[in-house]
């Protein structure tokens, strides 16, 4: 379990009230690993390979009480799920009927772990169930996961490639044209709706060139 100190610190009373609450009873009754393969409007090319799809392995852990935590991983490989997906269940399976502690749960699963090794598959399957408890137990205290743990929620800093990863030298003026493409939509109200459709028209345009490999047309004047 987690400790007292882990929680409540730098806390307020109402704020540590739900925090508690929520660790008093959640129940783990199973778990629900589902594959989804999402088709890329702009293929993925990495130096590993090119990707067309993009696969999703969604977990849901439910608890007797009703409460459902939720996490995914995306493992680049469509077939992972082969193997991905029965380890959470195996994992999975031996939590039935006990109280949700994310820490005791993460501790025991990496226990087991000892002798098959604690790295690639088996700890991609470990990471993914150890996610879904955590959302199960701050759906519970009414919180976001990152207040549930001492955090605050606000704006962070990120990296966006606008989906256009590694690119050969002869796509990368248009790739760049597609990239900029956002920027035009702009306004209000029924502007930015006539924006909005300008925008998807010429991506769709720019990405039937870029996938079709046809030379880049220049803009019209």
């Amino acid at each position: 379990m987690l400790a007292l100190p882990e929680l409540t610190s730098g806390a307020s009373p109402t704020l540590i009230r739900r925090k508690m609450k929520a660790l008093e009873k959640l129940t783990f009754e199973s778990v629900t690993v589902r594959a989804v393969s999402i088709p890329m409007r702009r293929p993925i090319v990495a130096k590993v390979g090119t990707y067309t799809e993009w696969p999703f392995i969604l977990i849901d852990v439910h608890t007797k009480e009703g409460i459902t935590g939720r996490a995914y991983l995306e493992p680049y490989l469509k077939n992972a799920v082969r193997y991905i997906g029965p380890a959470i269940e195996d994992m999975a399976a031996a939590f039935k009927g006990r109280q949700l502690a994310p820490l005791d749960m993460f501790r025991d699963v990496i226990g087991t772990l000892h002798l098959l090794g604690r790295q690639g598959v088996s700890m991609i399957a470990a990471a993914g169930l150890d996610m879904a408890i955590w959302d199960a137990l701050a759906k519970a205290a009414g919180l976001p996961l990152a207040e549930m743990l001492g955090g605050t929620v606000g704006k962070i800093r990120t990296y966006n490639t606008n989906g256009l990863w590694l690119l050969p030298p002869d796509k990368l003026a248009l790739a760049t044209e597609i990239a900029a493409m956002p920027m035009e939509v702009r306004g209000f109200g029924h502007v930015k709706e006539a924006a909005v459709a300008r925008y998807r028209a010429s991506v769709d345009k720019a990405m039937q060139r870029y996938v079709s490999g046809q030379p880049q047309v220049p803009n019209a004047a």
